[in-house]
């Protein structure tokens, strides 16, 4: 009988060879936040970070960046 820890592991480290060498490999990115350490498929031409929180957060620095820029050129 097979142990069902090492399918388990095998499965993922097939799913894992795939991902990083198969057919969608160029669409693997790491997010570009700051701070990010997670890697995603870019699935849309338009996504850009791994998740919506990310997207968000570099927004709200960017937006406080220039509201703060905005400030001191007054």
């Amino acid at each position: 009988m097979e142990d069902p820890l090492r399918l388990a592991l095998g499965a993922i480290s097939a799913a894992a060879v795939e991902l990083f060498a198969g057919e969608g490999a160029e669409r693997l990115r790491a997010c570009p936040a700051p701070g990010c350490i997670l890697y995603f498929v870019r699935t849309h031409a338009r996504r850009e970070w791994c998740t919506v929180g990310c997207g968000n957060r570099v927004r709200v620095a960017r937006h406080s960046r220039r509201a703060r820029e905005g400030d001191e050129a007054v």
